[in-house]
């Protein structure tokens, strides 16, 4: 086997330039997947936050209502038993009087 004929040259070179284009390519395509890869790591730390941020206040408001309704469970039951030692139905006057 010898050098290959002047004819066949233009093909071998124009092989050679496409697969180093294509390796090109490549490398310019993984490199916008990597930065489309970042941006949305990015967006979604930002959305993590923004959701942590929302747990935190829900969770705040949560206690405080179940404060209140402990509050005013502890109101009803004052007012139920106050209620019930002053409704002695042996005191009460018939409702004809």
């Amino acid at each position: 086997m010898g050098k290959p004929s002047l004819s066949i040259l233009p093909v071998i070179f124009f092989a050679k330039l496409t697969r180093f284009t294509d390796r090109k390519l490549v490398k310019l395509s993984l490199e916008n997947k990597l930065d489309r890869l970042e941006m949305l790591f990015t967006e979604q730390d930002q959305t993590i936050q923004s959701l942590n941020d929302i747990i935190a206040k829900q969770d705040s408001e949560i206690r405080n209502l179940q404060s209140e309704v402990k509050r005013i469970n502890d109101q009803l039951t004052e007012v139920k038993n106050d209620f019930s030692e002053s409704s002695n139905p042996a005191d009460e006057r018939p409702p004809h009087y």
